[in-house]
């Protein structure tokens, strides 16, 4: 100014109130860098491609941390237990560590007994502990693109139940023998060639289902005539005849 040679001071030159509006902006800035951060944190977003199996919380309810707001399940691929019987496990090869080779299995449809459709999936591991009520061993079986996005086949249903075919090991040296003709669970009749006569003859299974049973015995020649017909108290060495199909000799 004309005539006045004093510097002004802070309050002249508006010193306090040029920091204040500072500190405000600055603030507002901090505050607006938080309201964005906590905007992307609030788009929940899943580590893997999947669908929402269930929803615990509505649009708009307020949440906090640790909150549960549903269960999602991965499209990319599915997982199965199936339980396998004690008595099968010895017939079976199962991964049993990490770097044991998986096992192929083919699933069907447990819903509708006429449905042709198949899922191929490979068991990939098992569980450490037989189950406590069943005594069954639980394997987990993995199906990749469960609901055919890539390849277009029907989907597999989360918690839908499925019927499991496993190839087992090959048994050698064994015969195959109809339960119609096992008598008193572990009796079968032979056929003398030679006499024409019965003879009992106790077995051990190794393995069976609800038609067969499969033995193994080295007391039993390759080529010898089991009595499938039905025998009602017949002794050993009973005399019998041989009668074919066709009725020629």
């Amino acid at each position: 100014m004309m005539g006045y040679d004093e510097e002004p001071n802070e309050l002249v030159l508006r010193i306090p109130q040029l920091n204040k509006a500072v500190a405000n902006v600055e603030s507002a800035q901090a505050q607006l860098a938080k309201a964005e951060r906590d905007l992307l944190r609030t788009k929940v977003r899943a580590p893997f491609d999947g669908r929402v199996r269930h929803r615990s919380v509505g649009l708009g309810q307020s949440v906090g941390s640790g909150t549960d707001l549903g269960t999602v399940f991965s499209t990319d691929y599915a997982e199965v237990r199936l339980p396998i019987a004690a008595r099968e496990l010895p017939f079976l090869t199962l991964p049993e560590r990490d770097d044991d080779p998986s096992m192929s299995v083919e699933l069907r449809d447990a819903l509708m007994e006429n449905s042709d459709t198949v899922w191929q999936a490979r068991i990939v591991r098992t569980e450490g502990a037989l189950d406590e009520g069943s005594r069954e061993l639980f394997t987990i079986a993995k199906i990749e693109d469960p609901f055919g996005r890539k390849s277009g086949a029907p989907p597999l249903r989360i918690g839908q139940p499925v019927l499991a075919a496993v190839r087992g090991r090959i048994l050698d040296q064994v015969y195959v023998i109809p339960r119609t003709a096992v008598r008193e669970l572990n009796r079968i009749f032979l056929v003398d060639k030679k006499k024409l006569i019965l003879r009992r003859h106790v077995i051990e299974p190794v393995w069976s289902d609800k038609d067969y049973l499969v033995i193994r015995d080295p007391s039993i020649d390759n080529g010898s005539l089991l009595a499938t017909s039905a025998l009602s108290n017949k002794p050993n060495k009973s005399p019998v005849e041989i009668i074919p199909k066709d009725g020629k000799e």
